[in-house]
């Protein structure tokens, strides 16, 4: 399969997790549009006389932030569900397209594979072997040249030094 395919199906299988998405969208906001009609419907339902101001007040903000409580934990829900749904669409969209994409990068590889001159592998890598022996090697010269060098110095020294001694005692 060609690359081209490879990616018209990576495309297609990602418009198609962003269709999914915005429905779920929309089924949560009509679960929200339920929710505040059934909120609003329970507030105009409940009456509550009470002649002191303070007392009205105290119930008014209790129920307002039981509505907001409630409101969170089933919004938090269905938004929990909702994920959960679209999560394991997705995975399954996207766990079918894999092995389908798998299958065909597969076969792009071993034609792409097949079509290697090995010979001219085989020269490239000789060559980068003989470089890389041939730096590793003149390392070693260099340090065995030091040595050497080491070495007469060392000898001049020994020679001269014995020379200065007989030349002292004739």
């Amino acid at each position: 399969m060609k690359k081209e395919t490879v990616v018209k199906i990576s495309i297609a299988v990602s418009l198609a997790a962003i269709a999914y998405s915005v429905y779920t969208n929309a089924r949560v906001g009509n679960i929200c549009d339920q929710l505040n009609l059934a909120i609003s419907d329970i507030s105009i339902r409940t009456k509550v006389d009470v002649s002191n101001t303070i007392i009205e007040k105290a119930v008014e903000q209790a129920a307002e932030r039981e509505v907001h409580r409630t409101i969170k934990l089933a919004t938090a829900i269905v938004l929990k569900n909702i994920n959960d749904e679209i999560y394991s669409d997705v995975k399954t969209s996207v766990g079918s397209s894999r092995e389908k994409i798998s299958e065909s990068v597969a076969k792009e590889i071993s034609k792409q594979v097949a079509r290697i001159d090995i010979d001219d592998l085989k020269r490239t890598v000789r060559a980068e072997a003989k470089e890389h022996i041939l730096e590793k090697f003149d390392g070693s010269l260099d340090s065995m040249l030091e040595d050497h060098n080491q070495n007469l110095t060392n000898l001049t020294k020994i020679y001269s030094s014995m020379a200065e001694t007989m030349a002292k005692k004739v």
